[in-house]
């Protein structure tokens, strides 16, 4: 199983499940074991506590030796169409998308780490909307929701199906 996490505060009904092959966001090492780090933000990276079994990943103004580039054409602008970018660059293929919110809340499972925003940042665009829409078919991507969907032609599925699968 391949899961990209996001940090909506749904993602908190999975952090009990079964690991996976899994790339997160910002500061999910501190609710979940993952394999993968997206970090878009220059702030974030500061203030993120690595850990040498995890592979950072960043976009080109930010690399270092512990951040590598995610490589891609794409503009994305933000860690989670980033971690999305990643699973195709990894080859992954049936992927389930955990704790997206968009456009039910910007609220992120981590605010009380962003100290140094003033706001909550706007989670969705038409620009963020396009490339998730664009990225589903390559990765078979499978957004977790029980809401209804937010994607053109994204696979969605219940949280109670996905857990009947994980647990």
């Amino acid at each position: 199983m391949n899961i990209v996490w996001f940090n909506g505060p749904s993602a908190v009904n999975f952090y009990h499940i079964r690991p996976a092959v899994e790339i997160g966001c910002n500061f999910i090492s501190d609710r979940r074991a993952v394999q993968h780090v997206c970090v878009y933000d220059g702030e974030v990276i500061n203030r993120l506590k690595t850990d040498s079994t995890v592979k950072y990943w960043t976009r080109k103004n930010f690399t270092t030796e512990t951040f590598k580039l995610v490589h891609t054409d794409t503009r994305y602008s933000c860690s989670g169409s980033m971690a999305l970018q990643l699973a195709f660059n990894l080859g992954l293929k049936d992927v389930y998308l955990l704790g997206c919110d968009w456009t039910h809340t910007d609220r992120s499972v981590f605010d009380e780490k962003y100290k140094w925003r003033t706001g909550l940042p706007k989670k969705v665009n038409n620009v963020r909307i396009k490339i998730v829409e664009s990225i589903s078919a390559p990765i078979n991507l499978t957004h977790v929701t029980d809401r209804p969907p937010i994607f053109a032609g994204v696979n969605t599925m219940p949280s109670n199906k996905f857990l009947d699968i994980t647990c």
